[in-house]
């Protein structure tokens, strides 16, 4: 009796310390979060305002280009009048001089001006793409614990009383070795699906685990078991990342199936890396157009790819004034 009442004694203590060291836990993340949440606040705001200002200075610069076009106009006449006036007196009229001159002054304003906004705006389009990185790179980082699942129809909250018992649900109907060491989680909540908007689907089921180690073991038990289900029906585990960064993975999609075709084994490495191992070499490509810069390099693989890789064309003012 003693043994058994000093081993419970051993176990309450260990559970304590246990529960002290994931409440500590808890409380280091919350922490993080709140100053990466309260430093993402400011970053959008500085973002906005870079947009906001961009815009302006657009608008300015296409007001000015008009009234350059309009003062280059008056100044030809002003010259056509000149010359007309010259070939039937044998004079120069000195008003019209003076007004010539006085037309040079405000070109060469006008112009100097337009040369000050266009410094402007590049500096603004290179804060702004600063910010909406730094932006991503935040969202990111405060993602990397989180698991979206997929598929599973918001119906099924009610019926089983939240998000969380479906997570646990599903981890039972797929993952059943999982359950020996359980998931800890600190939170589950619902989402739009941000990338199509229009769709009329399920909102997807963030789960945020208490350690990348978590999601990793959960990510690597579906991809073992191939198709995941709930009550039998597909649904889909993947990482949480941040809006642009969904994008940019999913924008390689196409050039993956193609490069698995021509057997370069393709993977996609976090956020959203391109990785290809081609002739015992292994690529990694950072953007599309990285990826473009080797395929130059690599004309069969190029003509595989023909067709598949055609950027998206934006005009000027879209590339630089658009929503992030």
């Amino acid at each position: 009796m003693a043994i058994r009442k000093e081993i419970q004694e051993v176990a309450a203590k260990q559970f304590v310390a246990f529960r002290e060291e994931i409440l500590k836990s808890l409380k280091e993340i919350k922490e993080t979060e709140d100053c990466s949440n309260k430093q993402l606040k400011e970053l959008k705001e500085k973002q906005e305002n870079t947009v906001r200002q961009v815009k302006e200075i657009n608008k300015m610069a296409q007001d000015l280009k008009i009234e350059l076009e309009k003062l280059k106009k008056t100044q030809m006449e002003e010259i056509v009048e000149r010359k007309n006036l010259g070939k039937k007196t044998g004079t120069t009229e000195v008003s019209i001089t003076n007004r010539l001159q006085e037309m040079e002054e405000r070109i060469s304003g006008v112009e100097g001006a337009m040369e000050e906004i266009d410094v402007s705006v590049k500096e603004n389009v290179k804060s702004k793409k600063f910010l909406t990185k730094t932006i991503q790179e935040i969202q990111d980082n405060l993602k990397r614990q989180n698991l979206r699942i997929i598929g599973i129809e918001e119906k099924e909250d009610s019926l089983l009383q939240g998000p969380e018992n479906i997570f646990n649900k599903t981890i039972e109907e797929n993952f059943p070795k999982l359950k020996e060491s359980p998931i800890r989680i600190q939170e589950t909540y619902r989402t739009p699906n941000k990338l199509d908007q229009k769709r009329k689907s399920s909102q997807h089921i963030i789960i945020k685990t208490i350690s990348i180690q978590n999601k990793e073991k959960i990510l690597k038990a579906e991809r073992e078991k191939g198709q995941v289900t709930y009550n039998g029906k597909p649904i889909r585990i993947t990482p949480d990342f941040s809006t642009e960064t969904m994008k940019a993975r999913r924008a390689w999609t196409d050039n993956m199936q193609a490069l698995r075709e021509h057997r370069c084994q393709p993977r996609l490495l976090y956020p959203a890396k391109l990785s290809v191992l081609r002739d015992g070499e292994n690529k990694i490509f950072n953007d599309k157009n990285k990826f473009q810069q080797y395929l130059h390099t690599n004309p069969a693989l190029q003509k595989t790819l023909e067709g598949k890789i055609q950027p998206k064309k934006t005009s000027y003012f879209q590339e630089n004034t658009g929503n992030n």
